[in-house]
């Protein structure tokens, strides 16, 4: 997948110096758009996986036995798009929950509805009642950090909270 990655950002990088030789400014606009929401996309599926990978190190060092499963090269699909991206499972005894996120990468991949940026899945084994959809938005002034947002089954949006992370992590460590 990394290699994927890298041929993909010599790619953009040759097509945009090429654009702006060419001066062609809405193709290298495009690509630059294109790197920065790139780069907004990975920071925050990042901070998500880095969040709750702290939660469980937190948990561990009070004599929890949480384990981690980290999958980089990972598919999943929400509404008819394709997410490619990456996937991290919990397992503490008999229970997991599963947090998938990613993007569209590829025209064929389809696109996230809403303005997101990216998404991600929290799966609670044996507990759906318990799943929660992510969306990664822009922030309203495009200045700030794109924001999680929670989708309820309304498609009501709400900002995804460290309480809620900790919320995902009290059902998956059974309400302990």
């Amino acid at each position: 997948m990394q290699e994927l990655d890298e041929m993909w950002q010599n790619v953009l990088r040759e097509a945009r110096e090429q654009s702006e030789t060419n001066a062609n400014s809405d193709v290298a606009d495009y690509i630059k758009l294109r790197e920065i929401n790139d780069l907004a996309r990975n920071t925050s599926i990042n901070w998500l996986f880095d969040a709750f990978s702290l939660v469980v190190a937190e948990f561990n060092r009070r004599g929890f036995s949480v384990s981690t499963e980290k999958t980089d090269s990972h598919k999943f699909s929400v509404n008819a798009a394709t997410m490619r991206g990456s996937r991290l499972e919990l397992k503490f005894g008999v229970r997991a929950v599963t947090i998938e996120a990613g993007f569209p990468q590829v025209p064929g991949d389809g696109f996230i509805r809403g303005n997101g940026l990216a998404c991600a899945k929290i799966s609670h084994f044996g507990m759906s009642n318990a799943n929660a959809n992510l969306l990664l938005v822009k922030a309203s002034d495009n200045r700030d950090a794109p924001v999680w947002y929670s989708i309820d089954k309304d498609n009501l949006r709400q900002p995804f909270s460290a309480s809620q992370l900790r919320g995902h992590f009290a059902v998956f460590l059974g309400n302990i």
